[in-house]
């Protein structure tokens, strides 16, 4: 048990030592001083009306409050309590389009960086919930399950890579039922799915994936990466030698934003869908509009052990000390004699 809850004002108590020299070394200066202007026995008679044992007191009054202000600060903590803490929010899948198309670099600088760019923003703002990452192409893979420790999500995220889903192309219905499988295998009640692609899809399967999607209660969110006006996909890293990639032989291909067969997906589900361009917040929109709004669910509950801080009660010693360190005084009565005369006859 720590017995302090800020134990870092612990060095506050040496200003209590400090005090105290300094008390000392200033009594010692003034008697010095009165030393060097008064013979020792008028110092006695002018110093007749001070209560040194009262002055020594009224000193360490000052230095016992200074002790119990610090322990103020340290914040004293006894006596415990047990809470049940509940924890709720949203269980939500990002799956990432991991596809070739998503090289393309008509969003600056690639499809595929600003996607993790917007995702970065995503996880600053996505507090209280749980996410998953999966990337997907031509089929679909579980990255990160879901988790509510988003630095494990932003080690995953960092990886994203064309490379990391062997096969081609691009079919939505894959990390559309990964995710339904995601959610049933973590017992998920509040379920969102948020699609990042190009929306080029080449699943026939899609229509019936999306139904599944919303008979598992999933709500499917969908950011479209591109222009509709499309661009060649280079396959090169050397910007002086491109490779485009070509749909036949010795035609290069033209990946284009799908943005109705996405609006389509979305609406089915009674999701949303944004583009990301300009200042590259769709996914913090998405978010904030919608996914925000979800009703939470509760996934996870723990009982915690608190200690009561009881910081008033040095608090209190302190403010006492101090009021009785005032109202105190160093002079002690002197009685005065008064010498009657008889009167002269």
């Amino acid at each position: 048990m720590n017995a302090f809850a800020q134990p870092v004002w612990g060095h506050a108590l040496w200003l209590a030592l400090i005090a105290a020299l300094f008390i000392r070394w200033a009594y010692l200066r003034r008697r010095a001083d009165l030393e060097r202007f008064a013979e020792p026995a008028l110092l006695q008679k002018l110093s007749a009306s001070v209560d040194h044992s009262r002055r020594n007191l009224k000193a360490a009054l000052i230095v016992s409050a200074i002790v119990f202000l610090a322990l103020t600060l340290m914040e004293p903590r006894w006596g415990e309590s047990w809470q049940t803490v509940h924890r709720r929010g949203i269980d939500l899948f990002v799956a990432v389009d991991l596809s070739r198309s998503m090289l393309a670099d008509d969003v600056s600088p690639s499809r595929l960086e600003k996607a993790k760019l917007e995702l970065q923003d995503l996880l600053d703002i996505a507090e209280g919930d749980r996410i998953g990452l999966i990337g997907f192409a031509g089929d679909s893979q579980i990255l990160c399950p879901l988790t509510a420790d988003f630095a494990a999500v932003r080690l995953f995220m960092q990886d994203l890579d064309t490379d990391l889903i062997p096969t081609g192309g691009t079919l939505l219905s894959q990390p559309i039922l990964q995710a339904v499988r995601g959610f049933r295998a973590a017992e998920s009640e509040s379920k969102a799915l948020l699609l990042i692609t190009d929306g080029e899809d080449n699943s026939p399967q899609t229509p019936n994936a999306v139904q599944t999607a919303k008979a598992a209660g999933v709500k499917i969110f969908i950011a479209g990466v591109g222009t509709a006006e499309g661009t060649p996909i280079n396959l090169s890293s050397n910007p002086d030698r491109p490779d485009y990639l070509e749909s036949e032989p010795g035609q290069i291909h033209q990946s284009r934003l799908d943005e109705d067969g996405l609006k389509q997906i979305a609406l089915a589900t009674d999701g949303a869908y944004r583009k990301s361009v300009g200042s590259g917040q769709a996914l913090a929109q998405i978010y904030r509009e919608s996914i925000a709004t979800m009703e939470g669910s509760e996934f996870e509950s723990d009982i915690r052990r608190s200690f009561q801080s009881r910081y008033q009660w040095p608090l209190a010693v302190a403010i006492l000390l101090l009021m009785i360190e005032m109202l105190l005084s160093d002079r002690r009565a002197v009685r005065i004699e008064r010498v009657m005369r008889e009167p002269v006859r």
